[in-house]
């Protein structure tokens, strides 16, 4: 027997995202996005916090441009496959101290900040983990109350923030 409510709904905790990262760059605002777990997937609404305002030629807003900003292939209407840990390499000349990513989101959970950046390649390269599943969550013990206590202090990104085109949801 079939039931059409939402409490049949299965979703395999690979394909259960609890939190995503991206980069609006027309703002040069970092953005995670979470969804209220508590409540039935189906009418979870996603909730957008603003977590770093970068400056323009930093090291922050660089790799982010680079690694998060889908923008502008939406724009262009290129299909972009989208792969969930994207690593950006320092360009040559550049002195920056890639840890100084992570070390920019120091209210964030450490947990959290040591699972999404790490840095490889003495310095040269930062892989950025942008989905965080229930399973990852699992498997490396990540603090959920902390995270959703630091995301609740956040101000809101309105989608009416969006500069780039993006439909509203």
């Amino acid at each position: 027997m079939k039931s059409d409510t939402y409490t049949d709904i299965y979703v395999s905790p690979e394909d259960d995202i609890w939190y995503t990262l991206e980069f609006e760059k027309t703002s040069n605002t970092v953005i995670v996005t979470y969804y209220d777990q508590s409540l039935p997937i189906l009418i979870q609404k996603p909730i957008h916090k603003i977590i770093k305002h970068t400056y323009e030629n930093s090291a922050i807003n660089a790799a982010f441009s680079k690694v998060l900003n889908n923008y502008k292939a939406k724009r262009e209407d290129k299909i972009v496959e989208y792969k969930p840990v994207k690593t950006y390499t320092k360009p040559k000349g550049k002195t920056w101290d890639l840890t100084d990513i992570s070390n920019n989101m120091k209210p964030m959970p450490r947990d959290f900040r040591n699972f999404i950046f790490q840095v490889s390649g003495n310095n040269t390269r930062v892989t950025i983990k942008t989905f965080i599943s229930k399973a990852d969550i699992i498997r490396n013990s990540l603090d959920v109350e902390e995270m959703d206590r630091y995301l609740k202090s956040l101000d809101n990104f309105e989608l009416d923030d969006r500069k780039a085109g993006w439909p509203k949801i």
